[in-house]
């Protein structure tokens, strides 16, 4: 058989494709867009994804080779397709298409709340004090924003002793150096918490808490309050609504904006969701399911305080 030149992708060219900044850049690009909801962020180990990047540096024929589950494969498949910019790989001396082989690792990072008791029996895990309304509005309060940092989401581990005072701060899940010495600054500041209980006793425990890093100068209000905002800004809104509505590749589906209201409580909680614009009875129900089991918010807050607001929302549709 023959083939034009342009046809053939090569599996080994003189030299590889490159993304900007290296490969260390590549994954730093990953691990920013690679979106993997709480809920299924309980798993260890890693995909493997197989790519071509053509001449232009454009990214084709994205395809997993070895899986980890459905969820983190289609986050590594669209994370994949969405990069650009490579130097395109070289064989003699001319520009060619080839292959990328790339492992993916993944590490669970259990829910904020999840506490790891030392004995068995009956257990309660710690408590901030006040519940997680007061967690919530304690990071709200007292989380500064770096410089020159990145918005998206640290993940600390640290352990309440028997006496409820935090020991231990360990991060699971970097940002950047400053950001991750903020989130030990907070924790190191908090009040003492009320320690788990094994057997109707205190015990030393674990918790694990995620904190998200939102830049005030994108959400800041021009009388000075703050809106309500989705954990990790409008791009990672975008991310999680992507992945919610796979069902928008279907056949036979409409385009078109669904408009949305609902309610962001002061613990970030999404209520009262409803539909107020639209499109077809199945679309209607997907899109508020996706609503009703978004993340908590970053509740919203005026004079400094935090209070329940009402949002409205246009989801655009383009199956």
């Amino acid at each position: 058989m023959s083939y034009a030149a342009e046809d053939i992708v090569f599996l080994a060219p003189d030299k590889p494709p490159l993304f900007p900044g290296g490969n260390n850049s590549m994954m730093e690009y990953l691990g920013r867009n690679i979106f993997i909801p709480l809920e299924a962020d309980t798993v260890n180990g890693k995909s493997v994804v197989r790519f071509v990047v053509n001449t232009d540096g454009s990214v084709g024929d994205v395809e997993i080779l070895r899986g980890l589950t459905p969820v983190h494969d289609n986050e590594v498949i669209r994370a994949v397709r969405s990069m650009t910019g490579f130097a395109p790989g070289e064989k003699d001396g001319k520009v060619v298409a080839a292959y990328v082989t790339l492992p993916v690792w993944f590490k669970a990072v259990p829910s904020a709340g999840c506490g790891t008791i030392a004995d068995g029996g009956d257990r309660r895990p710690p408590r901030f004090p006040g519940g997680r309304i007061a967690l919530s509005e304690y990071l709200t309060e007292h989380l500064e924003w770096i410089e020159d940092g990145e918005e998206g989401r640290v993940v600390a581990r640290f352990i309440v002793a028997e006496t409820g005072i935090i020991d231990s701060i360990w991060i699971e899940r970097h940002l950047t150096p400053m950001q991750d010495a903020e989130v030990i600054r907070l924790i190191s500041g908090m009040p003492r918490w009320e320690p788990a209980v094994a057997d109707g006793a205190p015990v030393r425990s674990t918790f694990i808490l995620p904190v998200m890093f939102s830049n005030p100068e994108k959400l800041q209000g021009g009388d000075g309050n703050t809106p309500a905002r989705f954990p990790g800004g409008q791009n990672k809104m975008d991310e999680y609504l992507a992945y919610r509505l796979k069902w928008r590749d279907a056949p036979n589906v409409r385009a078109g904006n669904v408009v949305v209201e609902f309610f962001v409580e002061v613990n970030g909680s999404i209520t009262g969701a409803r539909v107020l614009k639209g499109l077809s009875a199945s679309q209607d129900r997907q899109v508020l399911s996706a609503i009703e089991k978004m993340p908590p918010w970053i509740p919203a807050k005026k004079n400094g305080k935090i209070i329940k607001s009402h949002e409205t929302l246009v989801v655009r549709l383009a199956p």
